[in-house]
């Protein structure tokens, strides 16, 4: 995202539906609701980094139901909708700031000077397109016009005094 972009967008006016609100209180409580929709989470990902980073959190009904985190890396991770309030509109609440909700994260990452990135599951092809529709995003290509791939891999911590050689 470049500085033209990053202007738009905070130009841009939203209002949320009635029914769902911004809050992001619960990092305890949300934790294990997030973890549950993203394939690649190990038990305790997202307990830190909703209590330490930067974080969006739509609800309804005092239940997270669209959000996005800041990760440890840099980039905006884990954009996601549940299934049962898709398509209206809480993806882009979730993806763009709005001065009425001043703590979103795009704002607290344009308050503190970092360029806003994002990674997309190779497999999303619908969010995919999405972005690269989107006058919001740019896509990092290599040299060939390729887009840039990034692999993540988790890391496990094994307690080695607990491990038994034989």
């Amino acid at each position: 995202m470049d500085e033209k972009q990053q202007e738009m967008i905070l130009k841009k006016e939203l209002n949320l539906p009635p029914e769902y609100y911004y809050n992001d209180d619960k990092p305890e409580e949300d934790a294990a609701i997030i973890n549950d929709t993203w394939q690649y989470s190990v038990k305790g990902d997202y307990r830190s980094i909703l209590q330490m980073l930067p974080n969006v959190i739509i609800r309804c009904q005092g239940q997270p139901v669209a959000y996005e985190m800041f990760s440890p890396n840099g980039c905006f991770q884990h954009h996601f909708v549940h299934e049962e309030h898709r398509r209206r509109g809480l993806g882009k609440h979730v993806e763009l700031p709005r001065k009425s909700y001043s703590q979103t994260l795009k704002m607290s990452v344009f308050r503190d000077g970092i360029w806003p990135c994002k990674t997309v599951e190779q497999r999303n092809k619908l969010v995919i397109a999405w972005s690269d529709r989107s006058p919001n995003w740019n896509r990092l290509n290599d040299e060939c016009g390729n887009p840039i791939i990034i692999n993540f891999s988790p890391v496990i911590c094994v307690n080695t005094s607990e491990l038994k050689y034989t």
